[in-house]
Order: structure tokens, then C-alpha cells, then sequence
């Protein structure tokens, strides 16, 4: 476990959030750099709740792992996991693409589906799956998941799409006192 920082008010979090996890790595560059990655979706969550003015401080974010983060402060004791939500096959086919982008010299356009009728099901099945890994896997001390979208299911939608195609997600046992969703440049919270 380390820390990484105490922001005493909303002010210094901004401030801190300014540079820490400030940026994801590449995808072709991902391998052994998860930490990067969880900070950097833990920041986008953070500064919306900042935003919003759910949090009290002082507040302290401690590092580990399962929970890959511990929130504690005024009210607040918090395990945090962060999960992606991904199909291996389309992951798989990102990679190509971007390794075929990295070795052209021509422009390389890629088709995402956004016609397909049945792209608010896959999308609920994705996050459903995120979950129930977690749920089985996580500590006892796991009592938030953070769920970053990495799929094109839920490109190109809005905030009203996403809550309507995750509105059936179970949260098994009700393991978790919130789940976070993480989707293109929204962050919300499913009722749990």
C-alpha cells in the first residue's frame, strides 16, 4: 500500500488532479503500465465527484491492490476496484488496427457497427460481466467498482442510452454500495 495524496480541500484536489492520472497509456504501450490506467480512471471519477460536490474532505487516496484504491476521510472509507469492460475479440481487433495504422503512411478508417440492432444488449452484457467478475473475485474490502467502457458499443450515445441499456444490471448479493460507469466522457453511478 502507498499513498498517493491528500487534498485537504476541493480546491487541491483540482489542482492535484490536474497532473495525477492525467493521462492513460497508449494502447499499444498498456502492457505492465495497469496502475497508469486505473489512476487515470480513478481521476475522471474524482474530479466528477468533485464537480458535483459529493465528496468532504480532507481526503485521502491510498494505493494497493484488491481494492486497487482506498478512499478514506470526513464519511468516507472506501475500496475502490477498477474493471474494464471489454470484448477480447474487439480488443484484439483494436490492436491489429492501431499496429496497421502505426505501419502505414495512409490514412486507415475502421467501421465501429453503429447500426446494429442489438448493440444496447452486448453493451448491458459487458458491463453485467464486469460485474459479475468482480463480485466473485474482489476482497471483502471491494465495496466500489469503477467500470470503464472500452468497447464502441456505447460511442456515439448519449448519457439517456447508457442508463437505459444498463438499467437491468444485477448487482449480485448487492456486493457493491455503488457502481461507477466510466463511458466516453460521461461518468455515472447505477442504482444499486
Amino acid at each position: 500500500m502507498s499513498e498517493a495524496f491528500v487534498a485537504q480541500t476541493s480546491s487541491e484536489l483540482y489542482e492535484i488532479l490536474r497532473t495525477w492520472g492525467a493521462s492513460a497509456p497508449p494502447r499499444l504501450e498498456r502492457r505492465g503500465r495497469q496502475k497508469e490506467l486505473e489512476r487515470f480512471c480513478l481521476r475522471l471519477l474524482l474530479d466528477f465527484q468533485n464537480q458535483s460536490g459529493q465528496l468532504k474532505f480532507p481526503l485521502e487516496v491510498v494505493e494497493c491492490e484488491n481494492p486497487d484504491f482506498i478512499l478514506t476521510g470526513q464519511g468516507i472509507n472506501s475500496g475502490i476496484e477498477v474493471v474494464e469492460a471489454c470484448d477480447p475479440r474487439e480488443q484484439a481487433e483494436w490492436t491489429r488496427f492501431a499496429k496497421n495504422v502505426q505501419a502505414s503512411e495512409e490514412p486507415i478508417s475502421r467501421d465501429i457497427g453503429l447500426m446494429d440492432p442489438q448493440r444496447k444488449p452486448k453493451f448491458r452484457n459487458l458491463v453485467q460481466r464486469a460485474i459479475f467478475s468482480k463480485a466473485k473475485k474482489s476482497s471483502s474490502d471491494v465495496d466500489q467498482l469503477l467500470i470503464y467502457s472500452n468497447t464502441d458499443l456505447d460511442n456515439f450515445e448519449d448519457l439517456e442510452w447508457k442508463l437505459s441499456a444498463l438499467e437491468a444490471c444485477e448487482n449480485p448479493g448487492s456486493k457493491f454500495s455503488k457502481i461507477w460507469i466510466i463511458s466516453g466522457r460521461d461518468v455515472f453511478c447505477l442504482a444499486s
